[in-house]
């Protein structure tokens, strides 16, 4: 299973440049102006995440 980076944007446009994220690892991107909107295109890593760190 690749490692992960999560990028998280409130407010805003992200934008990943795939060439930059280093071999073995995936990308990826929680809008959190589209949670809060009722959107939940977390994976479940990310969901865990957000949860421990207070974020979601």
């Amino acid at each position: 299973m690749p490692r992960k980076i999560f990028v998280t944007v409130s407010g805003g446009v992200a934008y990943a440049v795939e060439e930059s994220v280093p071999l073995g690892y995936e990308l990826e991107i929680i809008d959190f102006d589209e949670i809060k909107e009722g959107s939940d295109w977390r994976s479940d890593e990310a969901k865990a995440f957000c949860i421990e760190h207070g974020t979601g």
